[in-house]
């Protein structure tokens, strides 16, 4: 999709001790490979839990899986059978659904959404934008794309909190995405949300569109002081008191 070579962490959910450790095992060789790192902030996937085992890359361990013909044969079985959306697999190996308004039932409400962090997420995420900072790689820390329902159920102090800590920490380019008007909001004549492949993720057509669109050329969702922070929590909220 982006026409570059790209190591996906998504197998890791985003837990920064996981990836702090697989960046602070590379050579210098490895290092200068990296010219960026896109980073998803997702707080709903439990991201402040600590991995009890971390990875020693610099060893050869069997436990590691090992890509063979044999796995990418069993990966591609398991995205056709487990999948419940008509799907294909492109070229470069992701997911494009068949029809890009593929759309699930109404989403009705939320239960309350509970913001969890605590000061090792807080820490491990300023590790990982040091190293980036260290080593002159661009690092864009981003957070998912929610429809509005999503929206409504969100402490927003908690929120504020959190990313007020990462900037008090060093972290100075955040893309606040999780409301973005014509993805967030988007829907058929039926009430429906044409941009979800389920309630938490948007299908592959409007990641596409978010990706190019927003994350790797508009900066205006980008925050990097505490003006701007309570400027866009400001704006959350006035989409949380709409009907």
């Amino acid at each position: 999709m982006l026409g570059r070579n790209v190591l996906n962490f998504h197998n890791l959910y985003g837990e920064p001790d996981d990836i702090i450790n697989f960046l602070n095992q590379l050579n210098e060789r490895q290092i200068e490979n990296v010219t960026e790192i896109v980073y998803l902030i997702d707080l709903r996937a439990g991201i402040y839990r600590k991995d009890e085992i971390l990875i020693n890359y610099t060893e050869d361990d069997s436990s590691i899986p090992k890509i063979n013909l044999t796995s990418l044969v069993r990966i591609f079985k398991d995205i056709k059978q487990n999948n419940g959306h008509p799907t294909f697999l492109n070229v470069d190996g992701s997911l494009e659904y068949v029809n890009p308004a593929s759309h699930i039932s109404k989403i009705h409400s939320y239960p309350n959404t509970v913001i969890k962090y605590n000061t090792e997420l807080i820490n491990n995420i300023a590790q990982i934008n040091n190293f980036s900072n260290e080593n002159n790689i661009n690092i864009y820390f981003i957070t998912p794309v929610m429809n509005d329902v999503f929206l409504k159920s969100i402490d927003l102090s908690e929120l504020s909190k959190f990313y007020s800590l990462l900037l008090i920490r060093g972290v100075k380019k955040i893309g606040l995405y999780y409301y973005i008007k014509g993805i967030s909001d988007v829907k058929n004549k039926n009430g429906e949300y044409i941009s979800f492949v389920e309630k938490d993720h948007i299908n592959q057509f409007y990641f596409k569109k978010w990706l190019f669109d927003y994350i790797l050329t508009d900066n205006k969702y980008i925050i990097s002081n505490q003006n701007e922070l309570a400027l866009y929590i400001k704006k959350l909220k006035f989409i949380q008191e709409m009907k």
